[in-house]
């Protein structure tokens, strides 16, 4: 995959279920819960394309104070790398970064200016 191209969304709702039916009814999306071990993640598609977004709960303590908001992933091949980047370029490191098995490393940064994204280097293709 190409770097530094947006490669997810996630929209982060104090109602999944509310926010579920809020995008089937705009957009005509369809959700199918992913099991996480210890939540359900919400992902959206539309029509029969691949899932195109996630959708996070702020119900849970850890997203107290995080309010309502869609959040971009890059893509990069080397998480580490670009961090260091981000913090030379006067961003930060929010959270992580984070290994999610089968998925990658992420992380949750802000660039110079305070605005939110993330980057995600995926999980090794297994084969």
């Amino acid at each position: 995959m190409e770097n530094n191209v947006h490669t997810w969304f996630e929209v982060y709702s104090p109602d999944t279920e509310s926010g579920k039916k809020f995008y089937a009814d705009v957009f005509g999306w369809s959700s199918e819960d992913m099991d996480m071990g210890d939540f359900m993640y919400p992902m959206l598609k539309s029509g029969d394309k691949p899932f195109h977004a996630g959708m996070m709960s702020l119900k849970s303590p850890d997203m107290e104070g995080v309010p309502p908001h869609w959040l971009i992933y890059f893509h990069t091949a080397d998480i580490d790398a670009t961090l260091s980047k981000i913090d030379a370029a006067g961003g930060k490191t929010v959270h992580g970064p984070m290994d999610i098995p089968g998925v990658g490393r992420i992380a949750i940064v802000h660039d110079n200016g305070g605005a939110h994204f993330a980057v995600h280097q995926p999980a090794p293709m297994e084969g």
